[in-house]
């Protein structure tokens, strides 16, 4: 084994070396992908973002063809078994390697028509595919630049000192052909009616030098940003490249892909890193107890309240939120002109219990406490990934049903829903042991003075509570008591609305379930569909959530089929592209909830605008038109009024805070200040000089 010092001089020398044919290779494919970056997807998206898009691309693409670029020439370092040295040995080591690269692309290509996609393919099939995209980028990304060297060294003579090496070629010409697919991609949205681009900025008249200009301001610094990565990568893969050759010397020839390779795991590492770190900060949002909610409420008919058995320090913001927010029945009364009664609302925080058998037998309990079974509806809520609960449908349920109703819900996740994929398996067995228990404890009510069942779940809640049933389709719903059901923004990854769209026939043989994209679209369909249906899919054509999952990456989706079978709000100049749709589809994901209190509208993943007419319509409980306007009018007001209400406290908290701090500096005893604080007095000077 060589010694430290003889390492250490090998590894600076690789460091002098410059950039390499792998390197050069990953910026010309990272540089290229610049431009189709700009895809639209099915939202809007800021500067800020595409900038994300853009450089997360970027990177990816660098390092898988570096990685692949530098497999191919190992391989052609064992053919010739030398480094070349001389020129002639250049040129014979350059032929070996151009011959390596056209053989990879032609591979890549021919195995991507081997494995081309099937209808439920396996996703290894995809996987693979994707691989072989890779090779055939990295194949051709060598094949060009080799092709090149070739030209510029028969153009420069035999006695030149290869200057084409040291003019990084690469970067300029992948920002020509990025250039090239950029305008491609602008003059497929004008041919198609879009005003706007990517980032939502005019694509005509003086809007369209501002787009451009601002996509060549992004593209710039991105492409800065790609030669230093590029640098760096290069100077951590030549050092492990050193190392490796000095730990064993026979590995010689996979050195270096090695290298590479250890950079591509710790980009992987430090992104993963990032990740835990968001996810901490998540939970730590999703248990704070917030200035608006600090106290217990005081009703008889909720969590934490005085006949309550779950603790009001387990619940949770959003647990706080949704327990306080249920409507008394003197509001109630005041939209519907009708007497009511105080609704029902039970919330068991993922901290309330360690198990979510645990957490199920305890929501039993705490119906039984507060008088549910008395009631004639119960819905079953599924949370997202935070424990949010819908406001909107928990008091559109309470004032369609006059307080007559028990909403119930469980927590199993403190992370905003796309942080909270790995929990789903923790709601699912909760929901399934809550509504098991549920069922039994119906069944032993008379019929006549049984509570209806019913259930909601909204985006990650949606999942939890409909893949239950994903071996049983629309029976489960029968065989557990569920009468009726809503589901917003259901995401792509559950099972039960996959295998139901995949054979509705098998999965839902009697017509129950509907899927539409707003109320208007629901009174379009037959008659005879409308009549059936009892389950209810409320699906927006722009939102993500049913679109994006894992697989978007190496597998194109139904979705963007065809452009003229497209649903409205799919792009439809947009083809699907490995990792770059998954990358805009996902921060589709992040930009599809951006509500305003009190503004409803219908976009993305915000279901507001037809929410009150449709849990009307899931849950059977009609309502003429007058009082509907009446009662979206105080939804309306309801939630702007709670927004205000936290800001407001919070505010003040912080206010607080900052006050108490200051007085403390200044000496003023802990115990004065609740005082001066609640009189908004200042301290005399004379008491202030005694203390």
């Amino acid at each position: 084994m060589a010694d430290v010092g003889s390492v250490a001089g090998r590894v600076l020398g690789a460091a002098g070396r410059g950039m390499q044919l792998p390197e050069r290779a990953g910026i010309l494919a990272a540089s290229t992908s610049v431009g189709r970056s700009y895809s639209r997807g099915l939202l809007p998206r800021a500067t800020a973002d595409q900038a994300i898009v853009t450089g997360v691309s970027v990177t990816v693409n660098y390092a898988l063809t570096a990685l692949a670029q530098s497999m191919i020439e190992s391989g052609a370092f064992r053919v010739t078994g030398v480094r070349p040295m001389t020129r002639a040995e250049r040129i014979a080591h350059r032929n070996v390697v151009l011959v390596g690269n056209v053989a990879a692309m032609g591979a890549g290509v021919l195995a991507q028509r081997l494995l081309a996609q099937r209808k439920d393919e396996p996703i290894a099939r995809a996987w693979g595919r994707a691989t072989s995209w890779r090779v055939a980028v990295g194949g051709l990304s060598g094949s060009i630049l080799l092709g090149l060297d070739a030209a510029f060294e028969r153009l420069s003579g035999e006695g030149s000192r290869d200057w084409w090496r040291r003019v990084p070629i690469a970067l300029p010409l992948g920002g020509t052909l990025a250039a090239v697919e950029y305008r491609a991609l602008r003059k497929g949205m004008q041919r198609a009616g879009i005003e706007t681009d990517a980032a939502g900025m005019p694509l005509k008249e003086e809007g369209a030098s501002v787009a451009t200009g601002r996509a060549l301001l992004v593209g710039t610094g991105v492409s800065a940003g790609l030669l230093v990565l590029a640098e760096g990568e290069r100077l951590f893969a030549d050092g492990v490249g050193v190392v490796v050759q000095a730990v064993s010397p026979r590995a010689e020839l996979i050195a270096k892909p090695i290298g590479h390779l250890a950079a591509v795991g710790l980009l992987a590492g430090a992104g993963y890193a990032g990740l835990q770190k968001v996810f901490r900060k998540a939970e730590h949002g999703g248990d704070a107890v917030e200035a608006a909610y600090r106290t217990p409420p005081t009703s008889d008919f909720v969590s934490g309240g005085p006949r309550s058995s779950v603790s009001w320090g387990d619940v949770g913001r959003e647990g706080r939120r949704f327990v306080n927010m249920a409507l008394t029945p003197a509001e109630i009364t005041e939209v519907m002109d009708e007497p009511a009664m105080a609704p029902i609302r039970v919330f068991v925080g993922l901290e309330s219990n360690d198990t979510t058998s645990g957490r199920a037998d305890l929501a039993m309990r705490e119906l039984e406490a507060l008088g549910a079974f008395e009631r004639k509806l119960i819905v079953f809520m599924s949370p997202t990934g935070t424990g949010y609960l819908n406001y909107v449908t928990a008091e559109a349920l309470e004032y369609l049903s006059r307080g007559d109703v028990a909403c119930v819900a469980m927590q199993y996740s403190l992370r905003p829903s796309p942080m909270s994929l790995g929990r789903v398996g923790i709601g699912i067995d909760q929901n399934n042991a809550f509504l098991h228990a549920l069922k039994w404890r119906l069944h032993a009510i008379p019929e006549d003075r049984r509570p209806r069942l019913a259930i909601f779940g909204e985006s990650l809640g949606a999942q939890t509570s409909l893949d239950v049933f994903q071996e049983e389709g629309a029976r489960g719903f029968s065989r557990v008591g569920l009468e009726r059901g809503l589901f917003l923004g259901t995401p792509a990854n559950t099972k039960w609305r996959q295998r139901w769209l995949s054979e509705p026939s098998v999965w839902d043989p009697h017509g129950e379930v509907v899927e539409v994209d707003s109320y208007e679209e629901y009174l379009a369909l037959p008659e005879e569909v409308r009549e059936r249906a009892r389950y209810f899919l409320l699906s927006h054509h722009n939102d993500p959530m049913p679109k994006f999952w894992f697989p978007l990456a190496v597998q194109a989706p139904d979705w963007l089929g065809p452009a003229e079978s497209r649903e409205p709000g799919v792009p439809p100049e947009v083809a699907w592209r490995p990792y770059t749709t998954f990358l805009v589809t996902l921060i589709d994901v992040k930009n599809a909830m951006n509500v305003i209190p009190g503004k409803f509208v219908a976009k993305g993943h915000d279901y507001r605008k037809d929410l009150a007419r449709f849990t009307s319509l899931a849950y059977d409980l009609p309502l003429d038109d007058a009082r509907m306007e009446r009662m979206e009018r105080a939804l309306r007001q309801r939630e702007l009024a709670w927004a205000q209400r936290r800001l407001l406290a919070d505010q003040s908290a912080q206010a607080e805070a900052k006050v108490r701090e200051q007085l403390a500096k200044w000496g003023v005893p802990e115990e004065r200040v609740p005082a001066l604080l609640s009189s908004g007095l200042a301290v005399e000077s004379d008491e202030y000089a005694a203390t």
